[in-house]
Formats: structure tokens, C-alpha cells, sequence
């Protein structure tokens, strides 16, 4: 459905750019306030093709040894990867994308399915 993330598992032929981290929080220091941020990020597409979504996944160091990584170059996790679809746009090899993306809270605390609100953007395309 449209403004939901499906849960799939992304081959990693389909990736068209290396991933970046949105955000990075050291949860032994973080506050509440660390998440709710916006910025732009800049992918440069590795091969030609059609962006339409994004692929989202966590990287959680749980020790200095002990990474637990859900992205689609790793072993496959029950947790597997999010997809966010948007409308189809073509891509070039080498030719950076400019990816704007914002986080915000829902205080509506009844609503638990949208309490955390990601935007991303490339160009006109949310």
C-alpha cells in the first residue's frame, strides 16, 4: 500500500548504488531528540537503470566483533530489508542522484504505524 514500507529481501543485482547511512546513533550516549533530523545524501549509481524505491536495512554494532547487518550483501536475517517504492525515474551510471530525507514524529501515539516518519526525495519523486 502506498506510504507503507513492504518488508522484501533485495537481491543484490537490484541494488543500484552503495548504501549510506540516513543516521548513526551511539545508543550508549544518544538522546531522544538524535532521530528526528533531515539532509540530503548523494548516490552515484554504479550501472545504468530505473530507481523505483529505496532499500532500507540497519547496521548495529553490538560489540566490537559483533555486527548485525540486515542489508542485502549479508546473510538473510528474519528482519530482512524495507522497500519504499516511488515513481519509476532512469538512472545513469556515474551520474550522482541527490537524495533529500527527513525524519519526524507522529504525536498522534494512537496511530503506532506512523509514529516514525521517513521522507526521502529525488527531485519531484517522494
Amino acid at each position: 500500500s502506498q506510504g507503507r514500507a513492504m518488508q522484501n529481501s533485495i537481491e543484490p543485482a537490484a541494488v543500484l548504488a552503495p548504501g549510506q547511512a540516513l543516521i548513526e546513533l551511539d545508543l550508549l550516549t544518544a538522546s531522544a531528540e538524535d532521530l528526528w533530523s533531515e539532509g540530503e545524501l548523494e548516490f552515484v549509481p554504479v550501472r545504468d537503470g530505473a530507481l523505483n524505491g529505496f532499500g532500507v536495512w540497519i547496521e548495529a554494532a553490538l560489540s566490537p566483533r559483533v555486527v548485525l547487518d540486515t542489508g542485502p550483501y549479508s546473510p538473510a536475517t528474519h528482519w530482512a530489508q524495507s522497500y519504499l517504492p516511488i515513481s519509476p525515474r532512469p538512472l545513469r551510471a556515474g551520474e550522482p542522484v541527490k537524495v533529500s530525507f527527513g525524519f519526524s514524529c507522529n504525536q498522534d501515539l494512537a496511530d503506532f504505524h506512523h509514529y516514525v516518519d521517513l521522507r526521502l526525495s529525488v527531485g519531484d519523486h517522494e
